[in-house]
């Protein structure tokens, strides 16, 4: 009686446990930013892209700026693409275009091109003072 009692303890607390994992999951792994002596928190997405980019933190990359409204650079080696039809770019998306070219929002824009997703950066408000002019050097974490 008691070690049926014990299973059925051990199976609720592995399910529980289980579920637990299952909505972290949903509300998004996290990396880090340091761009400028400034931290900014990315919610990730949960795709593959997201985590092969996870898997090579950390990493300092020099980033461009492009258009006046993001910030890019060329990876060495190139990631897993899922590319979607984006109308909108929001201040703080991190995307990837192609399946090499790592690219920072920091102004809104629409746009005709294609992206996957990696994540969006958290109370990125001040993201285009932060990046500022020309190229920057952004730290992965």
């Amino acid at each position: 009686m008691i070690k049926k009692w014990l299973c059925g303890v051990i199976l609720g607390c592995l399910v529980l446990f289980g579920m637990s994992a299952h909505a972290q999951m949903e509300c998004g792994e996290r990396m880090q930013i340091e761009i400028n002596n400034k931290i900014y928190s990315v919610v990730l997405e949960n795709n593959m892209t997201a985590d092969a980019l996870r898997q090579r933190l950390p990493m300092t990359l020099n980033m461009e700026d492009l258009n006046g409204n993001e910030k890019y650079t060329y990876l060495t080696e190139p990631l897993p693409e899922m590319p979607q039809p984006m109308d909108l770019l929001q201040v703080g998306d991190v995307l990837l275009w192609g399946n090499d070219c790592l690219v920072i929002f920091y102004n809104n824009a629409s746009t005709i091109y294609q992206y996957t997703k990696i994540g969006h950066i958290e109370n990125a408000e001040d993201l285009a003072i932060t990046l500022g002019h020309g190229s920057v050097n952004a730290t992965w974490f």
